[in-house]
């Protein structure tokens, strides 16, 4: 399963959401994808995700929901934006 957390800030959701996919993610590939604009909020969100112990559920990444052409089709099952 990969979630996709648009506009992820410094990414409180998608620690959250990462922790709920940790209990079923048997794969070594990130569970969540934190998109956001600003490489700033990004950074705090880097260390949080360090300091949770996420980093291999959940993946950060510079991006604009407004334009997800990085992203394979059919390849996110469930999106969030807070």
């Amino acid at each position: 399963i990969k979630i996709l957390d648009l506009a992820t800030g410094t990414a409180d959701v998608a620690i959250l959401l990462g922790k709920a996919a940790e209990r079923y993610t048997t794969s070594s590939s990130s569970a969540v994808l934190g998109l956001d604009p600003s490489q700033n909020m990004l950074n705090v969100g880097i260390d949080k995700v360090k300091h949770a112990d996420l980093s291999n559920i959940v993946s950060l990444k510079l991006g604009d929901a407004r334009k997800l052409d990085s992203l394979d089709d059919n390849s996110i099952n469930a999106a969030t934006i807070s």
